[in-house]
């Protein structure tokens, strides 16, 4: 298993991944999310097919001198789960938020039923914030379009 960030020159991959499976992504959004500054996206690539991915993004707060990564999303192709990979691509990419990109911390957000994901981020030492809510805002009808 490879695991591996994506740049610029390997949109011809991130296309892949939506062929082999990740659905969530149209394919002319590639070229604008890994061109867009700070945005970094991680593959496991097992032989020449992409069987999990994570994306996410680097953040500045005002109020601190350093920088977070926030994981938008972590996920492996349902016939490749159970065997460590999601595991080892979050590791791949907590080390390369920590060590190439300086964050100091990273974070991300789940559904509370979904209990392998809860324990995958706390066998890697994610912690709960068990006093924050997340609010989710989306745009009215009347502005989309």
């Amino acid at each position: 298993m490879e695991y591996k960030i994506l740049n610029k020159n390997e949109i011809v991959l991130m296309k892949e991944i939506t062929i082999e499976g990740f659905n969530q992504f149209k394919k002319e959004s590639f070229e604008d999310f890994i061109n867009t500054p700070n945005t970094y996206a991680f593959i496991a690539k097992n032989h020449n097919s992409v069987v999990g991915l994570c994306y996410g993004y680097v953040l500045k707060r005002p109020d601190r001198e350093d920088f977070n990564f926030y994981i938008r999303s972590l996920g492996v192709l349902e016939s490749f789960r159970k065997r460590g990979i999601g595991s080892a691509l979050l590791e791949f990419v907590k080390s390369y938020a920590f060590e190439k990109l300086n964050c100091s911390e990273c974070f991300l957000t789940t559904i509370n039923d979904n209990g392998s994901a809860c324990r995958l981020y706390e066998k890697h030492g994610g912690e709960t914030y068990e006093k924050e809510i997340v609010y989710k805002f989306t745009k009215p009808a009347k502005l989309s379009g």
